[in-house]
């Protein structure tokens, strides 16, 4: 996989909106920091299989461009990549502000200009700052962003880890030339299923991410 559709691929999920920063009266996360989750992710493209984990941490209170904000990790085995988000909190739900993306040869960060919704009904648009560093130089580009995101109601799924009675949300992302449809099952912020497609100019994939083993409320 080269080093642009592998940051495609970690790009795709990103969901949630919050008006406020994190203050003083904001109340912690239900999570202790290093918590975590690990789940079965499993891609098909056109013409390859591939199968492997993400697990996916709680790295607790950041900063992130001079703003207060909760981190979490992702290390997929699949893209062989590592990715850190940032978000804001306002004890309800949470709010991606940016990203960080590391692969064998690139290193992404994306920077959004609105908080971004994650699982709540929502119709937003922005910019994104994109900043590239690879072997061939470094690149500074400022992409469109399009998100819908809907609720589909209460729906009974099973995964490795147990059958759950939890929430679906569909959401619609475009970010610059890249394109993703996810369906995302959650209980609580946890999400136990996500089914991802996504296309760009390079193809199209079809993801599927399904929760091994980590803490459901």
């Amino acid at each position: 996989m080269n080093t642009k559709r592998a940051a495609a691929v970690l790009v795709a999920l990103v969901l949630a909106e919050t008006p406020s920063a994190i203050g003083a009266a904001a109340p912690e996360l239900p999570w202790a920091v290093g918590t975590s989750w690990t789940y079965r992710v499993t891609v098909s493209r056109p013409n390859a299989f591939q199968s492997g984990t993400l697990k996916r941490a709680y790295g607790g209170r950041s900063t992130y461009r001079g703003k207060a904000v909760y981190s979490l990790d992702e290390d997929n085995t699949v893209v062989r990549g590592t990715e850190h988000d940032y978000f804001v909190w306002n004890g309800r739900y949470l709010s991606l502000v940016g990203q960080r993306i590391l692969l064998s040869a690139v290193a992404i960060e994306i920077v959004y200009d609105e908080e971004v919704p994650w699982n709540v009904p929502a119709v937003r648009s922005g910019h994104a700052l994109m900043l590239t560093h690879a072997a061939d130089g470094d690149h500074r580009i400022t992409v469109p962003w399009n998100l819908t995101v809907v609720d589909r109601g209460p729906v009974i799924i099973t995964v490795p880890a147990g059958t759950f009675h939890a929430r679906r949300w569909e959401t619609h992302f475009d970010l610059g030339a890249i394109k993703a449809l996810s369906t995302v099952d959650t209980v609580g912020l946890t999400a136990v299923r996500e089914d991802i497609q996504q296309s760009d100019p390079q193809g199209s994939e079809h993801e599927i991410r399904e929760l091994l083993r980590g803490p459901v409320p």
